[in-house]
């Protein structure tokens, strides 16, 4: 249980956490620079860490629930007062990635970028859920507006998400590079 949950903090924070801004880095490649660049099989590489991933949090969910149901408290999220955020949550993040499965929805770029943007949604109303069904009789009004907040959600992805796009497009061109005739 250790491994699943090591390794979806590690594609968590390295590649779903700003996976938007890594399709909208292709896009725009692919805007400007007319086919020059491998940008569809890096988008399909996209979709199955999606797909992946997808499979990796509903097992580990599946197993922690069997292992300890009181860690995941689903009656109280499910049927309580925030009920809506949960299954919004459950459908952004666990449901709504499988379509990409489909062919025809996960060649559309357009279609993948809407699917990591409602995960990211799902992502943050994952954190709102546990936080108000945790503390929702818990008031605080001396906390103010975090600066920070806006720079670790934004800026930050922003940059890996340009950087990862070039990454997956180099290895992208040294895999489909076609080797050179040489005439004698």
């Amino acid at each position: 249980m250790e491994v699943l949950e090591q390794i979806r903090r590690i594609i968590d924070g390295n590649l779903i956490y700003c996976l938007p801004f890594t399709i909208i880095s292709l896009m725009l490649i692919e805007l400007f620079f007319n086919n020059k660049f491998k940008t569809k099989i890096v988008l399909n590489w996209i979709r199955w860490i999606i797909i992946s991933y997808t499979a990796i949090i509903l097992i580990s969910f599946i197993v922690g629930m069997l292992i300890n149901p009181q860690e995941y408290a689903i009656v109280n999220r499910a049927t309580g007062d925030y009920k809506w955020a949960y299954w919004v949550m459950s459908f952004c993040t666990l449901i709504l990635p499988l379509s990409l499965l489909n062919n025809k929805l996960a060649k559309r770029g357009l279609y993948v970028l809407a699917i990591s943007i409602l995960m990211k949604i799902g992502f943050y109303l994952e954190r709102f859920t546990i936080v108000t069904t945790s503390f929702h009789r818990d008031y605080n009004t001396s906390q103010g507006f975090d600066f920070k907040i806006i720079f670790n959600g934004i800026v930050i992805p922003l940059i890996q998400g340009v950087i990862i796009a070039f990454v997956f497009l180099f290895f992208a061109q040294v895999y489909k590079r076609e080797p050179k005739k040489v005439n004698y």
